[in-house]
């Protein structure tokens, strides 16, 4: 299963694509709003997608935009779901 949140706004910088998914990392442009966060939306979605047998992904270009992906197993393994 997969699941697509997609925007058009400014692109995220590649340096950030690398640690965007780390506890209390803000990108630039968001440490510089005025919206205020802790940095930890984006890894627990990937720690709940992992814990699950997937991933979440990224991707950010100024002609594509950007993409965040989740990509879940349809039917997890026996330990995946023991876990879970």
């Amino acid at each position: 299963m997969v699941l697509q949140v997609r925007n058009q706004g400014a692109p995220i910088a590649a340096d950030e694509l690398q640690t965007i998914f780390e506890p209390f990392h803000r990108a630039r442009s968001a440490a510089e709003s005025a919206a205020k966060g802790w940095g930890l939306g984006l890894p627990l979605v990937r720690g709940i997608a992992e814990a699950h047998g997937g991933k979440a992904t990224v991707t950010s270009s100024a002609d594509e935009g950007t993409c965040f992906t989740v990509t879940l197993p349809v039917d997890a393994t026996g330990q995946q779901r023991l876990t879970a």
